[in-house]
């Protein structure tokens, strides 16, 4: 795991479906149709899971789909926005990750405020307890 991350309010979060692997959704607009219609197009081929099919998602990901090591869920964006921040329960941070893009990312944080989600550390090799809290470090965050 090299990415930073969003830990998601599932009763503030509206899956759509979710993917073992990466699926290049960036840019997508469910505000369009286009996420919902990708999904549904995804699911009907077998290409990603329905959203009341997560835990065969988690399942599946055990075994890393062509070398990438983290998978993608799509979220109705416009829910997820007039939730925010109630929908994220966190941002994340790696080891391997908390400089550079990491740092970008999880300064997103800093637009809540103090009352916003808590930046935390995802260390996966700490199986037992992989989440520790972030340390500030000038405008980004490390473990």
């Amino acid at each position: 795991v090299d990415w930073p991350g969003v830990a998601l309010h599932p009763d503030a979060t509206r899956l759509l479906c979710a993917f073992p692997h990466d699926t290049a959704s960036q840019g997508w607009s469910s505000s369009a149709g286009g996420a919902k219609e990708v999904c549904e197009t995804a699911v009907a081929r077998g290409h990603a899971f329905a959203a009341d099919q997560l835990p065969r998602m988690l399942e599946s990901w055990k075994e890393p789909q062509n070398g990438w090591n983290y998978n993608e869920v799509i979220v109705d964006g416009i829910a997820f926005s007039a939730a925010a921040p109630a929908s994220i329960l966190a941002f994340f941070v790696t080891p391997w990750n908390s400089h550079g893009p990491a740092g970008q990312f999880s300064r997103a944080a800093g637009r809540y405020g103090a009352a916003g989600p808590p930046v935390l550390c995802f260390d996966p090799r700490r199986y037992a307890s992989p989440f520790s809290e972030a340390v500030q470090r000038g405008t980004g965050w490390s473990c």
